[in-house]
């Protein structure tokens, strides 16, 4: 009997072993968790000969649902895996997972059993006994196996339970590698689906630089497939790679934990170079330890940088040559009323002096001397004004070949024999909206200028053309506009500029020219010129290599301007109306007095806008003419001859000024129908103009009237485009 006892035992033993390898060799025939799982559960459904052997998860009573991922059945019993359902969690279901996480082994559910069926369950899957163990993975939650038996109320046996707890720890031990295994999987997917969407360049590479790994990005930048590329190392695509210095210098950093970032260069298969932003950073890999390299070509970049210091450097001078404009405008403001009293005074003395001193020749000599000097400074005055788009112009529709035509022959007496000139005109060139006196100006200027540049002979080209500026190029020159030019062209084969004197050609009083051969004002005078006239100026020039100059301005689809006679050299015109002078300069004022009071006109001489209304209201006769600063202390001249003509309907103003137009803009005197004296002025000036004015009667009722004897002046606005005055 104890023999029989014994090789029962052993036959048993011989048994629970060979179900134990059978359920090893079912998870060692496959690194899939999900195969794994279902062969180890089919091996199970037929060691316990029982209805359904499956696995839940998560085994935690506190989870909202659970779902049962792997099962095996015989046929006629499905359960919860063959509906893909996940269920909630119900109190009788969270009961049984907390005694299964409470008794750390298996547990036996219903017959035999102090711990009751899940009677929800259990009817929706009609399983009458239950034995079932939480294994503890050390990856995720804890999971539960379990066995149903469905066709009759089955009782576990003890030798049941012990094997199932085997097979539960194998079963456990297997999870935790399989799962590790299949989240490495994933992470390497996920890491491999990032590199290869990622925008920049992805490297991965040993410590000896052989690349290991690369995405798509990297083989697309390089010219190379990613076979080719996997063949290479870093010196092969970095040309800055040097063993003992670059880049291995940042390898060296990065065992600490650090990512760093710096700039290098990548050559493609081609051979061509480009700039490139590094990010370096160490990784594991299976085992190795290998860097990882993000690379952003930063071609881009760099284009935008070195564009953005160029445009940078454009608003520097702009603001710069603003800056000067505006101090220049200030300063010929108050020269300007300066020399109107020198020339008016100068003019009149001279007068005098003829009437009454004939003989005085050396007197006379004197006076025309101060009358030539106060003039060059009054041309100074209007180019410094020019400079900052500040002096008042009489745009007329124009041809630029017949302005360069009219000019050819004073040209060719400007320049040395030994300078030849080239002159080439485009005859179907548009015209151009702009003051023909300034266009002459700007060549003129621009003719000196080369020929200064070629002392010892050369060749100067002038030619005219016509192009059209799209959006892109407009925006390379910051003063620079869309749509069809008129282009000039000033070209020489002198000396040539560097780029430290081409930063600086166009400031106001910047020569290289030695002292006493030149003002400095000659090519500003051209720039302030060029914009006021809405256009641009580009220069172009080498040391040695000659230097171009060219002048674009906006062409127009209208007929040209008419010709206006010029003024003859009459008689002075004179006149007996009543003159309301207001001017806030007492030389001025002074002068304009008395060259109206000599006229025969009755003057009444105010200081400002307040003194002017007073005598204007306590004068009992008619006034017929405002004559007025724009600028006087208390108020606008625009508002001082609003004031007048509501108070006296009939009267007609004529504003003169020598101040920046900017600031005339803002004063609001820019409407069509103003009309405005210059400063400084002659008699012979001042007394047309009154005289013209006086004698519009059919501008009677508007408060200025329009000129007849030449085009009505132009004051650029605020933002230098041009309005008439």
């Amino acid at each position: 009997m104890a023999q029989s006892e014994a090789k029962t035992r052993r036959d048993a033993h011989l048994t629970f072993l060979e179900h134990l390898a059978e359920v090893d060799r079912a998870i060692r025939g496959t690194s899939d968790v999900d195969q794994m799982m279902g062969d180890v559960l089919q091996t199970v459904l037929s060691i316990f000969r029982c209805d359904r052997a499956w696995l839940l998860y998560p085994c935690d009573p506190d989870a909202p649902r659970w779902h049962v991922p792997m099962e095996r059945t015989v046929p006629e019993h499905p359960g919860a895996f063959a509906e893909r359902a996940v269920l909630s969690m119900s109190p009788e279901m969270r009961d049984m997972l907390r005694v299964a996480r409470e008794v750390r082994g298996p547990v036996r559910y219903g017959p035999g059993s102090p711990y009751p069926l899940p009677m929800d369950t259990a009817t929706r899957y009609k399983y009458r006994s239950v034995l079932a163990m939480a294994m503890y993975p050390k990856v995720g939650s804890p999971w539960l196996l379990g066995l149903h038996q469905c066709s009759y109320d089955r009782v576990w046996t003890d030798e049941e339970v012990q094997l199932f707890q085997e097979v539960g720890r194998r079963i456990e031990d297997a999870l935790t590698v399989l799962l590790a295994f299949r989240q490495l999987q994933e992470s390497e997917q996920r890491f491999r689906s990032l590199v290869e969407q990622a925008a920049d360049a992805i490297f991965v590479h040993d410590l000896e630089g052989r690349f290991v790994e690369v995405n798509t990005r990297a083989c697309e930048s390089l010219g190379y497939t990613r076979g080719e590329l996997l063949q290479l190392s870093v010196p092969d695509v970095d040309p800055d790679f040097t063993r003992d210095d670059h880049p291995r210098r940042y390898w060296d950093a990065l065992p600490r934990g650090e990512v760093v970032a710096f700039e290098s260069r990548h050559r493609r298969k081609d051979g061509s170079i480009f700039p490139v932003e590094v990010r370096l950073g160490l990784i594991e890999m299976r085992g190795e330890r290998l860097i990882c390299a993000l690379v952003r070509d930063i071609t881009e970049r760099r284009r935008a940088e070195q564009e953005k210091a160029r445009l940078e450097a454009q608003l520097r001078q702009a603001q710069k040559m603003e800056a000067v404009a505006q101090l220049a405008g200030g300063v010929a403001h108050d020269f300007n009323n300066i020399l109107t009293a020198i020339l008016g005074h100068v003019e009149l003395m001279a007068t005098d002096v003829k009437a009454h001193l004939p003989q005085a020749h050396s007197l006379l000599e004197g006076l025309q001397q101060v009358e030539r000097s106060a003039q060059r400074a009054a041309t100074l005055t209007r180019h410094l004004l020019t400079l900052g788009r500040r002096q008042v112009t009489r745009p007329r529709v124009v041809s630029l070949n017949t302005v360069v035509s009219d000019l050819e022959k004073l040209l060719a007496r400007l320049l040395r024999e030994n300078i030849a000139l080239q002159v080439a005109l485009d005859p179907d060139l548009p015209p151009v909206e702009a003051d023909p006196g300034q266009l002459e100006q700007v060549i003129m200027n621009l003719v000196v200028n080369a020929r200064d540049a070629m002392p010892t002979g050369g060749t100067l080209t002038l030619t005219t053309g016509c192009t059209t500026l799209d959006e892109m190029s407009a925006a390379a020159h910051p003063d620079a506009r869309p749509g069809e030019h008129v282009v000039l062209t000033v070209s020489d084969t002198g000396c040539g500029m560097d780029r430290a004197t081409l930063e600086r050609i166009f400031e106001p009083f910047f020569t290289t020219k030695p002292m006493g051969y030149g003002t400095g004002l000659g090519l500003s005078t051209v720039y302030g010129i060029v914009r006021q006239s809405g256009g641009h100026i580009t220069v172009y020039s080498e040391p040695g290599r000659g230097t171009t100059f060219k002048v674009y301005l906006p062409s127009v689809r209208r007929p040209l301007t008419a010709e206006h006679p010029a003024p003859t050299e009459g008689a002075l015109p004179t006149g007996t109306e009543t003159i309301l002078v207001c001017e806030d300069d007492a030389d001025v004022r002074s002068l304009a007095v008395r060259v109206l009071t000599d006229a025969g006109y009755t003057v009444l001489a105010t200081g400002s806008g307040t003194e002017a209304l007073q005598r204007a209201a306590a004068h009992a006769g008619d006034i017929d003419l405002l004559l007025t600063d724009v600028i006087i202390p208390d108020m606008d001249g625009r508002r001082l001859a609003e004031r007048l003509l509501a108070a006296r309907p009939g009267i007609r103003t004529l504003f003169m000024s020598g101040y920046s137009a900017n600031i005339i803009a803002h004063q609001g005197l820019l409407d069509a129908d103003i009309e405005l004296l210059e400063k400084p002025f002659t008699r012979r000036e001042v007394l047309c103009r009154v005289r013209e004015v006086l004698d519009r009667r059919g501008a009677a009722d508007s408060q200025v009237a329009c000129p007849t004897a030449a085009p009505a002046p132009r004051v650029p606005s605020a933002d230098g485009s041009t309005a008439p005055a």
